[in-house]
């Protein structure tokens, strides 16, 4: 089975800086998600699931890091830094969405001792590419991969 999808999101009760919202997070981080996923291609196996649901805390709770359910994941990163995430400029932000999925996946190839190499090589073609990210660079890179 191959990935398919990888979001980046919060729960509703993660505490924000004031007069930032949910919604306006969960909606930033879709963009680079979106990116990092087609950079590692159609064909990229990662413990047999379709989507990988990674989840930020800060810090985290007590509980397990990786969760699998059937063909879903959930994996949860601890110290996420919304202070600074909030202050930053857009591009800003998508590198740092970036690094923190980069480094999310690849705990998860440590935790079942998948592929690295391919995590690494799709974070580096989307750090080279023009932001901030949009809908026409998405649609190259699916043009690329098929």
């Amino acid at each position: 089975m191959f990935l398919k999808d990888i979001s980046v999101s919060i729960d509703k009760n993660t505490k924000l800086p004031k007069n930032r919202h949910h919604k306006e997070f969960n909606i930033g981080t879709h963009a680079s998600a979106i990116a990092f996923q087609k950079a590692l291609g159609n064909k990229y196996n990662i413990d047999n699931v379709k989507k990988i649901n990674i989840w930020l805390f800060s810090p985290r709770e007590k509980g397990h890091k990786y969760q699998l359910a059937y063909d879903v994941s959930i994996y949860h990163y601890s110290n996420f830094d919304f202070e600074a995430y909030f202050s930053m400029n857009k591009i800003e932000q998508e590198h740092y969405l970036l690094k923190v999925i980069k480094e999310s996946l690849l705990d998860i190839a440590r935790i079942i001792a998948g592929r690295e190499k391919e995590i690494k090589e799709a974070y580096e073609l989307v750090l080279h590419e023009k932001f901030p990210l949009d809908n026409s660079w998405i649609r190259q890179m699916e043009k690329k991969i098929e």
